[in-house]
């Protein structure tokens, strides 16, 4: 069937009739011209984007001299000064230097509404848990739709260095984060990026998720929606957070010569502990709480000759480039101490403020997500990853969920179409 074409050049967005992919159209949006690399994770946001709402585009490839040149003179020609900040975005001749999605409906009137269109399974949350999560139902072959704040993978991009399943020799995250967009290009999944959920609405055996300014119905709701590690706040954590300071002992190096440190509360710290023993040289907790610790776990500690320092206070990280060094408050002896360190990691309980806007559909306690084999209070709907942990976790914890969580919803689903016959 032919394509229909509208022309929207004398439409406001407010009278603008809303089209979806279903549709088929495609609309006269005028000259759009993408400046970007193939390895810049946000020109491929963008243009997602515009395949998902069929707009046309001139895609520019900066790698190539002569894309370069063309740029330059765009900007000479507007009085601009290049700064390598990409993507950009060129609509009728009006420059968008690394613009949002919502930048972007806003100039080409667009509204992301597909309330018509019904997806088997939304994923809200494009992190680890929920990327992989999509990736099993597209090979199970659910009609998936993931909505993303960010940009896909976008906690990878500043990660040094990883372990990540084939690749023993370890590679930096920003080409992980590479390697795992191409996969995700070869399927069927469509992507929203940023755009975040505001509610869930239950319409009798089907789902309503909304964003800010879209509407998408589905049979079935993973929630994949994160949480924020806890901080210490002090100075220097920002400054080598990745260069030394780390949140989850998934990111380490495996480099056996190292002494680290590692400092939180409870039991958790004293288990990362000695996980961490096997990958170095030397380990020494920071406990800041006065806690005894239990029997036999003293026991595996003093065979692993970790260190434990007690009731302390982490004050200062300290370092050129990366971490070097860090300081200590110790408030039984009331004195500060100075020890090197290249890696150091804060092990403490994560905040899950973003489930605020699932609090009057979703059962939460202490912010967390409730559920009972990742199923939460409402049939139908399931979460999985940090929102329902209280410590910070990535790619092995999203791995093994994953798989697992999507063979419940595809159980589910079969049973749902079996009831609508």
């Amino acid at each position: 069937m032919p394509r229909k074409k509208v022309d929207n050049k004398n439409k406001t967005l407010k009278d603008y009739t809303v089209f979806t992919a279903k549709d088929e159209i495609e609309r006269d949006f005028g000259e759009v011209i993408l400046f970007s690399t193939n390895y810049d994770v946000d020109g491929l946001k963008i243009k997602r984007h515009f395949e998902n709402h069929h707009v046309k585009y001139i895609f520019y490839n900066l790698e190539l001299e002569e894309n370069k040149k063309k740029l330059e003179e765009l900007f000479k020609k507007n009085n601009f000064v290049f700064e390598n900040n990409i993507p950009i975005v060129v609509v009728n001749g009006k420059i968008l230097i690394q613009p949002s999605i919502k930048e972007l409906n806003n100039v080409l009137l667009i509204e992301d509404t597909q309330a018509r269109e019904l997806y088997d399974l939304v994923i809200v949350g494009g992190g680890l848990s929920g990327f992989f999560s999509a990736l099993h139902a597209n090979l199970l072959g659910l009609k998936t739709i993931i909505i993303e704040q960010k940009t896909l993978l976008y906690r990878l991009e500043s990660i040094p260095w990883i372990y990540f399943l084939s690749y023993n020799d370890g590679l930096e995250g920003r080409e992980l984060s590479l390697r795992l967009n191409y996969d995700f290009e070869n399927t069927s999944i469509k992507l929203i990026e940023g755009s975040y959920a505001k509610r869930l609405k239950k319409l009798g055996d089907l789902y309503e998720v909304s964003t800010e300014g879209a509407i998408y119905r589905s049979k079935a709701v993973l929630l994949s929606t994160g949480a924020k590690y806890l901080k210490l706040n002090i100075f220097g954590e920002q400054k080598f957070y990745n260069k030394g300071v780390y949140y989850s002992e998934e990111y380490y190096d495996n480099s056996k010569d190292k002494e680290i440190g590692i400092a939180g509360v409870g039991k958790k710290i004293y288990e990362d502990a000695l996980l961490l023993s096997s990958k170095a040289k030397k380990v020494t907790v920071f406990d800041l709480n006065d806690e005894e610790i239990d029997v036999l776990l003293k026991k595996k500690l003093e065979e692993k000759n970790i260190k434990v320092l007690k009731n302390v206070k982490i004050l200062e990280f300290r370092g050129n480039e990366f971490l070097e060094e860090i300081k200590y408050h110790d408030l039984k002896s009331n004195k500060n101490y100075i020890l090197p360190f290249n890696s150091f990691f804060v092990i403490l309980k994560n905040i899950h403020d973003n489930n605020t806007w699932l609090k009057n559909v979703i059962e939460l306690k202490d912010g967390k997500i409730k559920t009972e084999d990742y199923e939460t209070n409402l049939k139908g709907v399931f979460a999985i990853g940090n929102c329902i942990n209280d410590y910070y976790y990535e790619y092995k914890k999203a791995l093994q969920e994953s798989g697992y969580v999507i063979k419940k919803i595809k159980n589910f689903l079969d049973t749902w179409k079996q009831n609508k016959k």
